[in-house]
């Protein structure tokens, strides 16, 4: 799998990210769009990269370290190349939420709202059947009861609640 390590401390690239700077040391585009750690040593980092952008592997990505530093790719979308992981939200070392869509825009794309409790290993997608709508942030309360904030294809915006 790939791994990405980061050239500079964790902290300070975080910091890049949050004011829109891009890794410059990077082959491929890749926008990076939301971390969740639940320590200094486990977090979850979610982006994409598009074909119309210069990414030679399009599609969306879920990134994981266990060590703070080197972050390895441990899942990735990429039926159709636009697909978009856009927000995480780490629950404990082992499981994690990852919300997106399968295409920006289209009434009938399917949400994500990947579930992991393995660390990553696998993944579920427990969106119950909802189309037409990117999820775009997450906050969960325990690991069977959440909110998201939603887009749907006509830029409408929607509290999304889930229960388990």
């Amino acid at each position: 799998s790939a791994v990405i390590n980061f050239a500079v401390p964790f902290p300070s690239y975080f910091q890049d990210m949050l004011t829109g700077q891009k890794q410059a040391s990077q082959a491929d585009p890749l926008v990076f769009n939301d971390i969740d750690c639940v320590d200094e040593t486990h977090c979850v980092l979610v982006g994409e990269g598009f074909a119309n952008d210069g990414s030679k592997e399009p599609g969306a990505r879920i990134y994981t370290t266990t060590d703070g530093e080197h972050f390895h790719l441990m899942h990735m979308e990429n039926s159709t190349g636009t697909e978009s992981f856009m927000t995480v939200q780490a629950i404990s070392k082992s499981e994690h939420w990852v919300g997106g869509t399968a295409e920006l825009g289209s009434p009938t794309s399917p949400a994500f709202l990947l579930h992991s409790t393995d660390g990553g290993a696998s993944y579920a997608n427990e969106n119950n059947g909802i189309v037409g709508q990117a999820i775009t942030d997450l906050e969960f309360i325990s690991s069977t009861h959440g909110y998201a904030t939603a887009l749907n294809f006509k830029q409408i915006c929607a509290v999304l609640e889930y229960n388990a």
